[in-house]
């Protein structure tokens, strides 16, 4: 889970690279990471769980982040998702 937290959170920061106006925040991104971790479906295993929170952590920073972008900047935010996860 840390290693995917990182990856998305990276992503957020980087963003500004691409366009100035994006500037994201340590705090703001631990809210989605707390948000995910309350919201997600509960398993009665912690691998399972585990699992759960990371698809719904990185759907959730995934819809959050691109309701503020431009729309040029859409599918560039989604490959460096894809690029930072593989």
């Amino acid at each position: 889970m840390a290693i995917r937290g990182s990856a998305l959170y990276f992503c957020i920061i980087e963003l500004q690279f691409v366009n100035w106006m994006y500037n994201s925040s340590l705090e703001q991104f631990l809210a989605l990471f707390d948000y995910s971790i309350d919201r997600s479906e509960k398993a009665a295993l912690p691998s399972k769980r585990v699992d759960i929170i990371i698809k719904f952590l990185t759907f959730w920073v995934y819809k959050y982040i691109n309701r503020g972008l431009f729309e040029k900047d859409k599918t560039t935010f989604v490959l460096m998702i894809c690029f930072k996860i593989m």
